[in-house]
């Protein structure tokens, strides 16, 4: 093996995301429900609605879904897994455990488990085979990342090595890959981008192929989750400028591929926002989503401030790990590690 820290950080990867994995009950991980049963939903043929829009829409209630505004493909993959399971009528029904507290000063689990969910039990197989996708992208998601910084730093190819060990023993990292969630899918399609960016800009002058692979995969990262949207500006920008400083038929062929990669983008997601568009008024849906989720807004009043003196620590803390619902904050000394890594990374250390 060349590359023995990119195997070690795949191994790391593979078992730390592996025991999440096993060891996470289901559904106790963020919005795993929703993400759970929106795969149902898409493998029974159905495409779900937000909650509390199906009466509006002449829509069965349930078809409703609280990630329905949501682009489909991660769920399309984890719906594959189900139908090839056979487990489309799987685990349905669950009851909140009313010792939970969202502090963690209660009990850690959201709902309560019972006998349907021993050991063997059919139900929970499926699950764990639906969280293989996430742990998948996990593992294609580091390949990419130790890629990436190969191309940005070729003399240096201990960046690549750190980035991808350091990526793979951060505990969200691990166990986001361990359960089902978008973000998984959403992150390796976004690491695609920026690695064809990256080995574009060594190329020299971009070419029609060049806009037709950067649209493709930045419309996926798009379909995976809307968050990818913020690799745009940085694609269209970089091809833009790499077309105003060629010359002639060079410069023809970079505005090329920058119309190319445009008009992949859009052939790729616009149906999906289009969608959004026809059923609530908003291709984002973000008034549905503002009124689904109306009792977990930050007051408008309390925004600045929540943004300024509870997101730092907030960010800090997940990177060390605030795992469960996000009721499991690590201890102190940990986040003090994962912010010096963070100040170490934006110094270039």
């Amino acid at each position: 093996m060349k590359r023995p820290i990119l195997l070690l950080a795949l191994l790391c990867q593979a078992a730390f995301s592996a025991a999440y994995l096993l060891r996470t009950p289901v559904f106790e991980a963020p919005d795993e429900a929703h993400h759970y049963h929106y795969a149902q939903q898409l493998a029974s043929g159905r495409f779900p609605v937000l909650r509390g829009t199906s009466t509006a829409l002449g829509r069965p209630i349930v078809d409703e879904n609280g990630q329905a505004h949501h682009p489909p493909l991660y769920y399309a993959l984890v719906a594959a897994v189900v139908a090839a399971a056979r487990g489309q009528d799987t685990i349905s029904a669950f009851q909140a455990n009313p010792a939970w507290q969202p502090d963690g000063s209660g009990s850690a689990l959201v709902h309560l488990h019972g006998f349907d969910e021993a050991r063997g039990s059919r139900e929970v197989w499926t699950v764990r085979m639906m969280r293989l996708v996430s742990l998948l992208c996990g593992l294609v998601t580091l390949v990419l990342v130790h890629r990436l910084a190969r191309a940005v730093y070729p003399e240096r190819p201990l960046v690549a090595d750190a980035a991808t060990l350091l990526l793979s023993c951060l505990p969200l990292f691990s166990f986001i890959h361990g359960v089902l969630n978008n973000d998984t899918l959403t992150a390796t399609l976004c690491h695609a981008t920026l690695l064809a960016l990256a080995l574009q800009l060594r190329r020299g002058e971009p070419l029609l192929r060049d806009g037709l692979v950067l649209g493709l995969l930045a419309g996926l990262a798009l379909l995976a989750k809307f968050m990818a949207f913020l690799l745009l500006p940085l694609l269209f920008a970089t091809l833009l400028l790499s077309a105003l400083r060629a010359r002639g038929a060079a410069r023809r062929r970079a505005f090329g591929a920058l119309l190319l990669a445009f008009l992949v983008v859009l052939l790729v997601t616009g149906w999906f926002f289009l969608r959004s568009e026809s059923l609530y008024g908003d291709p984002l849906a973000a008034g549905a989503v503002a009124r689904a989720y109306a009792e977990n807004l930050v007051p408008e009043a309390q925004r600045w401030s929540w943004l300024l003196e509870h997101m730092p620590g907030a960010v800090f803390r997940s990177l060390a790990g605030r795992l469960g619902s996000h009721a499991l904050a690590p201890p102190a000394w940990a986040v003090g590690l994962g912010a010096s890594l963070v100040v170490l990374a934006c110094a270039g250390g």
